[in-house]
C-alpha cells in the first residue's frame, strides 16, 4: 500500500521470471523521489529486493543540478547479486520508469491540448 502522502512519488515494480507455465515473482523494485523540495532538483532512487526482502541492486539517478539544466538525468546501477537478477535486468527497471514518466507527460499534454480546443 502507497502512503498518504505519496504525491506519486513512488513506484513499485514486481520483476517476474517467465518461463514455462508460471511466472513467479523473484524481485520488488521500489522507485522513489529523493529531495523533492531541494534547490538541487529532486532524483530518483531504487531498490531493488528479493521477495524475502534481501537487497539485490540499487539504482540512483542523478540530480537536475549535476546533470546540467534542461539536459537528461542519468542512472548509476549498482547489482550486488548479478548471480539472482542480471545486470540488463537492473539497468532496464530505470529505463521502465522514464518510459512510463514520458508516457504519462504525453497523455497529460495531449489532455490540456483537447481541453483547450474547446
Amino acid at each position: 500500500a502507497k502512503p498518504w502522502f505519496n504525491w506519486n512519488a513512488e513506484a513499485v515494480y514486481n520483476v517476474k521470471q517467465v518461463s514455462a507455465g508460471e511466472s513467479p515473482v523473484v524481485a520488488v523494485c521500489k522507485i522513489h523521489r529523493q529531495d523533492t523540495w531541494s534547490w538541487r532538483g529532486s532524483y530518483m532512487q531504487a531498490n531493488i529486493t528479493t521477495t524475502e526482502g534481501e537487497s539485490i541492486a540499487d539504482i540512483q539517478q542523478e540530480a537536475q543540478i549535476t546533470a546540467g539544466w534542461f539536459q537528461y538525468q542519468r542512472w548509476h546501477a549498482t547489482n550486488q547479486r548479478p548471480d539472482l537478477l542480471p545486470n540488463e535486468v537492473v539497468s532496464f527497471m530505470s529505463a521502465v520508469y522514464d518510459i512510463e514518466i514520458k508516457e504519462k507527460q504525453e497523455k497529460s499534454s495531449s489532455h490540456e491540448s483537447s481541453n483547450n480546443k474547446r
